[in-house]
């Protein structure tokens, strides 16, 4: 009796992946406020220096893994979660992977289908084309949410 035996290997990668996207923003505010209904004036001035959160990307971290499962079909996942850099606090709400969570199957002929909350088309596409550095649709954000932290200094 001869037997044979068909061995199966599948090629399995799982990633951790991160990024931490913090900076040092300083506000200032110097005007005049005029209060319409008594008419009295109000002049406000001052500065504030500290940590900032998020200016470019998010910060982030997360898991995503392939699963070969022979053929050319081959099965995805991607868990993401966002945070706070300043105080490491989740984002989204509060759900841990409130970026991203998928769970998809694809064919190397057919292509790639994923089901769960994940980005956008437009996200995908400035990706495809700008690649991993891209970060999204907050590139020229300027100051937006500065505020008090125990690490920032009050001037003047």
């Amino acid at each position: 009796m001869v037997a044979l035996f068909r061995s199966a290997y599948a090629d399995t990668s799982v990633t951790l992946y991160g990024l931490i996207d913090t900076g040092i923003g300083y506000a200032k505010v110097d005007g005049v406020q005029t209060d319409p209904v008594t008419g009295a004036r109000s002049s406000f001035k001052g500065s504030r220096i500290g940590m900032t959160n998020g200016r470019t990307a998010g910060s982030r971290w997360g898991l995503r893994g392939k699963e070969d499962l022979g053929d050319g079909l081959y099965a995805v996942f991607r868990l993401e979660s966002g945070f706070n850099s300043t105080d490491g606090l989740s984002n989204q709400g509060g759900r841990l992977f409130g970026r991203e969570a998928t769970l998809g199957f694809g064919s190397v002929n057919w292509g790639e289908v994923r089901l769960g909350r994940q980005y956008n088309v437009a996200s995908r596409l400035f990706t495809a084309m700008f690649g991993p550095k891209f970060g999204g649709f907050t590139q020229l954000n300027t100051g937006a949410g500065l505020r008090k932290h125990p690490c920032q200094v009050d001037i003047g």
